[in-house]
């Protein structure tokens, strides 16, 4: 709970929430699939409200997460942003084919 409040205080006083970086790392859950084992970032963050979010409508769930993969892949092509997205933001781009 910590985490969202922490979060959510973040998004509301307009810090840099690309940089966010938890003091203390979010607990592992079987339920949960961290994309890395840094569980400090924004994206263990996201992980972590959208597990929370799919226990009250899994299709909000899925749409915030449609929403968050569309806007990291929206900005893959750009050199500077992916190198944010991978090493601040935490999140894993996968390639298929």
């Amino acid at each position: 709970m910590n985490t969202i409040v922490y979060v959510r205080n973040c998004c509301a006083h307009s810090s840099v929430m690309f940089d966010l970086k938890l003091a203390k790392s979010i607990s592992t859950f079987s339920e949960i699939k961290f994309n890395t084992s840094d569980r400090h970032n924004l994206d263990s963050c996201a992980k972590l409200i959208a597990f929370i979010l799919g226990k009250i409508s899994s299709t909000r769930k899925e749409e915030m997460e449609a929403s968050l993969i569309g806007l990291y892949e929206s900005h893959k092509d750009n050199d500077t942003l992916k190198d944010i997205i991978e090493n601040k933001i935490g999140y894993v781009f996968y390639f298929i084919g």
